[in-house]
């Protein structure tokens, strides 16, 4: 048994001497350190109770865990030593292989993105995920873009990976579809100098100003990206029907937020390349 205790959910307005009055009750206390925002000082509600005996730090987890302290239920126990980084990372691909098998996925491009998922985004993140997945595949599953079959498990769990996980992270898990996209940017920009020197010449020899050209023809990637936008659209509304179909106001706003900024996108896609439509 440590002689150090992990205690949590404490009001924010606590300070170290309240918490250290608090477990003394329990026994000796050789020190209080409270988790604290690096920027603006303020208590983040959890921290480490450092108790004289092995004797005192258990009996502060008897007496406080799930102890009512200022209106707030405490949640007290064992402060588990650091594991060290090869320890972390061994444990998140242990983790991130599980997941593999949870999805049928032998395939090693895909597992090497589950792997990069748990690394980047944690295993709560990764679990959660999941359970959209299984929730989605009760439910009949997701169809492919071109509506043809059905989605993998696999391939519906790494399509919502893709759609949720930040934009500065996605390149490094789905490398691919990071260099489709700049291959048609490369590509949209090679056709906006053609363009311009095409309008150039015209504007030289007739003397008048000419508007540029139409943009290109949408690659194939821009459609595919309009129909994954689509997908997602139908998805976050789902997600937003379900809400109000179980009458619970908790994460309407941030699942109506979803449904606007693909909508968003969808409108910025259409609006610089009208011919997907």
């Amino acid at each position: 048994m440590a002689t150090q205790v992990f205690v949590t959910n404490l009001p924010l307005t606590s300070t170290e001497d309240d918490v250290q009055a608090l477990f003394g009750q329990a026994g000796e206390v050789v020190g209080v350190k409270l988790v604290r925002d690096q920027q603006t000082g303020e208590n983040k509600g959890f921290g480490f109770v450092h108790m004289a005996s092995d004797e005192a730090a258990q009996q502060a987890i008897d007496i406080f865990n799930g102890f009512e302290y200022e209106g707030q239920k405490i949640l007290v126990r064992e402060s588990r030593p650091q594991r060290s980084k090869k320890e972390r990372m061994d444990a998140r691909r242990q983790f991130a292989d599980e997941l593999a098998d949870k999805l049928n996925e032998s395939n090693p491009k895909a597992r090497f993105q589950l792997r990069r998922i748990v690394e980047t985004q944690g295993r709560t993140f990764a679990q959660r995920l999941l359970d959209e997945t299984l929730k989605i595949e009760e439910e009949g599953g997701m169809m492919t873009l071109d509506g043809t079959r059905r989605r993998t498990i696999g391939g519906v769990y790494l399509y919502l990976a893709w759609q949720n996980v930040p934009i500065e992270i996605r390149d490094k898990i789905f490398p691919d579809r990071a260099r489709l996209k700049k291959r048609a940017d490369q590509k949209k920009r090679q056709n906006t100098s053609e363009s311009g020197e095409e309008v150039a010449n015209e504007v030289e020899e007739a003397e008048i100003q000419a508007e540029p050209p139409a943009p290109a023809i949408p690659t194939a990637e821009l459609i595919e990206r309009l129909a994954e936008l689509r997908d997602a659209e139908q998805l976050a509304e789902k997600k937003v029907e379900d809400i109000r179909a179980r009458r619970a106001p908790g994460g309407l706003f941030s699942a109506l937020k979803d449904v606007a900024e693909i909508k968003n996108q969808i409108n910025a896609l259409l609006k610089e390349y009208p011919g997907l439509e």
